[in-house]
């Protein structure tokens, strides 16, 4: 659709160049708002599809290992996907122009999230001027919960983007106007809320698959997740300590304590929905157990309770090298090693002889520890993908409390 893509491009049309302008040529197969929604199996169409593009974004390659491997979540030496780039000591500033080889780790977030946004936009927009598909309630709670899951992540992926609801009359936009990450994740939680209430007031299933959440949802478990992300977005949001410390701890309580009962799985199928990013964590394309990134020592180290750890903190960055058999994490923790002792598998990680990586560009990458904890071979694209677990529910009450 015409009005689709126009406000995302803007962005990196003004990035290119100031002078450009749209050539003015009719397309007959690209067809305006009102001739692509004016049934409603059209309207429900770019509902049902939302959550798909969504995941994709969110749990594929870019930008999620550019912005896993800033967080020291995970460290490897691949190029692919920003990840060496963003994960360098000392930290190098990001590249933020349309030529950076690796620029789609945030171009993609950036159009895919904006354009999310944008079909529901359209399906909400139908539905206001009488386009009505089989089941509004539903097709309107989902619209609603889309809206906010895309204006949530562009909020915590972004320092500013664009707040675009149905209530928007694109044809009136001159000079969009981007907003700062705050006033977007306000928009998102209003947008979650708003999902909420329909769906307190509505009963109805969202349907497995083909399309939707790929997984049967009632309107009640729907309120359930909303909360779920709520919470999340309010304590991710925070970009410094003063920002932490404003936090609303009795309102993410709240929210939590009104969240998933169960862990929140959808269904994959190949080519349809993947894991992209589970993928590579736990690639083993020969004998070698996470060939392509390995969880960081700053994630699994803490844990450890000999002084292997610590000897590797205060080497120099420089000279750190993968943790060797001498001194291999020692932990009660059974999600790093079992109980018959360091070398045996955990429940989430497993120690690996040999680390992984290219010497030149930084042994302080390296680490002898390989993920399991969402499976191998091809569980990454059959069988339930794990969205999001009650564990994390757990732990945000914890902190809140």
């Amino acid at each position: 659709m015409r009005n689709t893509w126009k406000l995302p491009g803007l962005v990196l049309a003004g990035v290119l160049a100031a002078a450009c302008q749209e050539l003015a040529v009719t397309n007959p197969n690209d067809p305006n708002r009102e001739q692509a929604t004016g049934q409603p199996a059209a309207v429900e169409a770019l509902v049902s599809s939302a959550f798909s593009l969504w995941w994709f974004v969110t749990h594929d390659d870019e930008p999620g290992w550019g912005v896993s491997t800033m967080a020291d979540e995970f460290s490897g030496t691949f190029l692919d996907f920003g990840l060496h780039h963003s994960s360098q000591e000392p930290r190098q500033a990001w590249i933020n122009t349309p030529t950076f080889t690796y620029n789609n780790m945030t171009e993609t977030p950036w159009y895919n999230l904006h354009s999310v946004v944008s079909n529901v936009n359209d399906a909400l927009v139908a539905m206001n001027g009488g386009v009505v598909p089989a089941d509004a309630a539903r097709a309107r709670a989902v619209a609603k919960f889309m809206q906010g899951l895309s204006h949530g992540y562009l909020a915590l992926y972004f320092d500013s983007a664009f707040v675009v609801t149905e209530l928007v009359d694109l044809d009136t936009v001159t000079v969009p106007r981007l907003q700062p990450y705050s006033i977007v994740m306000d928009t998102a939680l209003s947008e979650l809320r708003q999902a909420i209430t329909i769906a307190e007031a509505n009963v109805f299933t969202i349907p497995g698959p083909p399309g939707w959440f790929r997984t049967p949802v009632t309107n009640t478990e729907l309120v359930r997740l909303a909360h779920s992300f709520i919470a999340r977005f309010l304590i991710s949001e925070p970009r410094d300590r003063a920002e932490r410390d404003a936090v609303d701890w009795s309102l993410v309580l709240a929210h939590a304590e009104q969240g998933i009962q169960t862990d929140f799985t959808v269904e994959g199928e190949p080519g349809v929905l993947e894991n992209g990013f589970t993928f590579r964590a736990a690639r083993k394309r020969t004998t070698t157990p996470s060939d392509f990134a390995r969880p960081d020592m700053w994630l699994l180290g803490p844990a450890d309770s000999a002084t292997g750890f610590l000897a590797w903190v205060n080497t120099p960055v420089e000279n750190r090298h993968a943790f060797r058999d001498a001194i291999q994490l020692r932990t009660k923790d059974r999600r790093i090693h079992g109980s018959a002792g360091p070398s045996t598998q955990g429940r989430y990680f497993g120690y690996h002889r040999f680390a992984v990586g290219d010497a030149t560009r930084g042994t302080y990458h390296y680490s002898n520890y390989a993920f399991y904890r969402l499976g191998t071979t091809t569980t990454w694209q059959t069988g339930p993908q794990l969205a999001m677990t009650t564990a994390e529910m757990d732990f945000i009450r914890a902190e809140a409390l």
